[in-house]
């Protein structure tokens, strides 16, 4: 399991650097899975959240789909899953991650 950093997330959903986006992109979509998951640790998710608004413009309703979508991904995981997903339900693992394209 390898621990996946705030910009890889960044340039997964941001997808505004070609190069980066493609290397991103490849991880989460390809290279990760639910067999060898990557970590998502919950410093990431308030670093992601930050820089989602503050940079990029995203709203609350838009940062807790993405926090929804990257706690739900089947290819990561993260030891405070159920803390952070009290409120919308069981925690297991379904969707997909989906960029801000």
């Amino acid at each position: 399991m390898i621990g996946l950093d705030t910009n890889v997330h960044v340039r997964y959903l941001a997808q505004d650097d070609p190069g980066e986006a493609r290397a991103a992109t490849g991880l989460l979509e390809q290279t990760l899975s639910e067999d060898e998951p990557g970590y998502l640790d919950h410093v990431v998710l308030g670093e992601l959240g930050w820089v989602l608004e503050r940079c990029y413009g995203v709203g609350r309703e838009g940062l807790a789909d993405i926090v929804e979508g990257l706690l739900t991904a089947r290819q990561l995981v993260s030891r405070r899953r159920t803390r952070c997903r009290r409120r919308s339900g069981p925690c297991a693992p379904t969707a997909p991650i989906w960029p801000m394209r």
